[in-house]
């Protein structure tokens, strides 16, 4: 089996850390950027209202600037009929019509000499004796004039030659004596009047009753004296500053994003490969390790916490070498005291018999001459088997202690099971059921040291089972890419101490024997990269399963 591959981890982890960094530090950037944006279009926006409103007031300050304009040049418009053509006025005043002839242009001249394009000069009784804008009224009574307050300028809708007109129309009273007369006169909604609303940057336009103007524009109502709408004027400030500065700033928070991305990047990989060469020194450590390389060359003196890590994980393997150490010669000492235990237990029963046989035979002969032969073949019989008792003593002890390195090839699991079976083929009252599975693989061992592995299991099963025999199960099969044999029997299974020893060396429930079987077959096992396992079965019987692992 090879060892674990841990080489792509750390270059995973690097990957996720840069993938971290980058993704914070671009959502940071995006977050940021995002809100400063929204700030910056709110600041623009209170900005750009309030620039609004401060056309709206400007407008609203102009217009009563006009107003006061409008009425100033009224009373001036009288103010020169008083002081500079009493003539003219006498003639405006006469209330004989005949007097009137050649009125008709008087209020053309006064409305350019006062800049009043909108003018007309009326008699006490509402008749127009002279009009700037339409002449031909001249002579017809009006009553709308009255709906002007005096020196007050309002909003009118002013018949003219060239059709209505929206106007800011002002009257003025020139009271002489017991006569009078209405000077009315103003400006229409179009070119100074409109233009004189807003200043650079904005612009005054007039939209007439149902018509659609700007919808980003604030509106001012125009209202005759009655409340009757005349229309609105639409004030409207140039934003396309603005939204160029917005578009600019919209792009260059893009700009800080795909920047802090390349940044996060940058930063990421950096700090990813900073943190993760430790972890890399680490597993590679553990893959040495894992491979037998006790002598790895841990990294010298670090600079931080992470960095300590290999060095760290140095010191625990050192302890752990150590204790390895300290563990093994114990364990070493105890198992070598244990073997003097056994080795001294199973001489010490042969020699006692031998002891006993040898001093009858000398009394004997001593004191019974005659029946010294007659003993002297028992006796002799009875050495001879306690010497040879000691004789396989000695072998299994020897078998145990010089177990050979495993000489590794291909083995086919299912003939070498079969091959222990036919071992026991003559076996009084055995039955053996075998159920060797199909597509088993092959395995990589000593195929010698693995039959002497199963011939202990199996003679420890038919041994279990006792002189009458019994049925002894073997089954093959593949579970999770391994070879699983198991053997199972009908005798009386495992006792609760034998269960918890049954693989330590020198533990054995018969009678005679060393109890090295179980454990020979366990050493075997595990040093091919496999276990085993025993338990007994609810049915009954015993059961020893082995894994061994397939090719690869």
């Amino acid at each position: 089996m090879s060892a674990p591959d841990h080489r792509s981890h750390p270059l995973k982890l690097r990957v996720r850390l840069m993938t971290l960094v980058a993704v914070l530090v671009s959502a940071v950037a995006g977050v940021t950027a995002w809100t400063c944006l929204a700030v910056a279009e709110r600041a623009f926006e209170h900005r750009f209202e309030h620039e609004l409103a401060a056309v709206v007031e400007e407008a609203s300050s102009s217009l009563d600037a006009a107003d006061l304009e409008i009425v100033d040049r009224l009373r001036r418009t009288a103010r020169h009929l008083v002081e500079w053509d009493t003539d003219l006025l006498e003639r405006l005043l006469d209330p004989d019509p005949e007097s009137r002839f050649g009125l008709v242009g008087v209020a053309g001249g006064l409305a350019n000499q006062f800049e009043l394009p909108v003018l007309e000069i009326l008699d006490d009784r509402g008749r127009i004796v002279s009009s700037a804008h339409w002449p031909q009224n001249a002579g017809k009574t009006t009553d709308g004039i009255r709906r002007v307050p005096v020196d007050t300028a309002v909003w009118l809708d002013v018949e003219t030659a060239q059709g209505p007109r929206v106007a800011r129309v002002g009257r003025h009273r020139l009271v002489l004596g017991e006569r009078s007369l209405e000077i009315v006169g103003g400006q229409p909604l179009d070119g100074p009047l409109l233009g004189s609303l807003v200043g650079r940057g904005a612009e005054a336009v007039f939209v007439p009753d149902g018509a659609s103007g700007s919808p980003a524009a604030r509106a001012l109502t125009l209202e005759d004296p009655e409340g009757q709408s005349l229309g609105r004027v639409d004030l409207i400030l140039d934003r396309a500053s603005l939204d160029r500065l917005l578009t600019r700033l919209r792009w260059a928070m893009l700009a800080l994003v795909l920047v802090g991305a390349a940044v996060g990047a940058i930063a990421g990989a950096w700090i990813a490969r900073r943190a993760t060469l430790p972890v890399e020194e680490t597993l590679r450590a553990l893959d040495s390790i894992g491979a037998g390389e006790a002598d790895y060359d841990f990294p010298g003196a670090t600079r931080d916490d992470l960095e300590a890590l290999p060095e760290a994980f140095s010191r625990l393997h050192r302890s752990l070498e150590d204790q390895q150490r300290r563990r093994a010669a114990a364990e070493r000492v105890a198992a070598w005291r244990e073997v003097a235990r056994r080795v001294a237990h199973e001489v010490k029963n042969p020699l006692a018999p031998i002891r006993l046989t040898v001093e009858n035979l000398l009394k004997a002969r001593r004191q019974s001459p005659e029946i010294f032969d007659e003993l002297f073949e028992d006796g002799s019989r009875a050495i001879l088997e306690e010497v040879d008792q000691l004789q396989r003593l000695v072998s299994e002890f020897s078998e145990f202690a010089r177990l050979p390195e495993p000489r590794r090839g291909a083995v086919d699991v299912n003939e070498l099971v079969d091959s222990v079976l036919k071992l026991y083929a003559g076996e009084v009252g055995l039955t053996v059921e075998r159920r060797l599975g199909s597509g088993i693989p092959t395995i990589q061992g000593d195929s010698d040291l693995l039959a002497r592995a199963f011939k202990n299991l199996v003679a420890n099963a038919i041994e279990a089972m006792g002189p009458e025999g019994g049925v002894l199960g073997v089954e093959t099969a593949v579970e999770d890419g391994g070879v699983i044999v198991r053997i199972v029997d009908d005798g009386p299974g495992f006792s609760e101490e034998a269960e918890r020893h049954l693989f330590e060396p020198y533990f054995t429930t018969k009678a005679t024997g060393t109890g090295l079987g179980m454990t020979l077959a366990y050493r075997i096992v595990t040093e091919h990269g496999g276990w085993i396992a025993a338990s007994n079965r609810p049915e009954g019987g015993a059961e020893v399963v082995v894994r061994l692992e397939g090719m690869r």
